[in-house]
């Protein structure tokens, strides 16, 4: 890398737990000067996908894992993901979390899928902006689910 700013990617996690089987979302940030590496990288957790709205996303996650050559998930592992990959689950883990009506997350999961790789970006940051996130979440819902 050149220059300043940062190098961000993502981690996808199963984890198992006595209540079944759950998936974490983490944004790593590197700060980059000059062209060198500063400090440690920073990582956030995005999001979590357990119970029902795994249940409902998890064929099109292996559908989107397959396609970046993961065939599946370990029972416990974590997997480093490509940044437009990232930035598209991360838009499904927020956006179908507080959601309770199967219906309602089947439209959304179908919404994201069909999404362009810009689209995820945009919509990424606008559910992740701080002050306004849940601005931005609850938009997307309507946008692709109804309300």
């Amino acid at each position: 890398m050149m220059g300043n700013g940062t190098g961000r990617w993502f981690e996808l996690a199963l984890r198992q737990r006595r209540t079944g089987r759950e998936l974490v979302l983490w944004q790593w940030e590197r700060r980059v000067e000059n062209g060198r590496v500063v400090g440690r990288p920073k990582r956030q957790r995005v999001g979590v996908l357990a119970g029902r709205p795994l249940a409902v996303a998890e064929n099109d996650l292996q559908h989107l894992l397959g396609r970046a050559g993961v065939q599946e998930l370990e029972r416990s592992g974590r997997l480093e993901l490509t940044e437009p990959l990232g930035a598209r689950l991360g838009v499904l883990f927020l956006a179908l979390r507080p959601l309770r009506r199967v219906e309602r997350m089947v439209r959304l999961v179908e919404g994201i899928r069909q999404l362009a790789d810009e689209e995820a970006y945009y919509w990424y940051a606008q559910c992740t902006a701080p002050g306004r996130a849940a601005k931005g979440r609850r938009a997307l819902r309507i946008l692709l689910a109804g309300e």
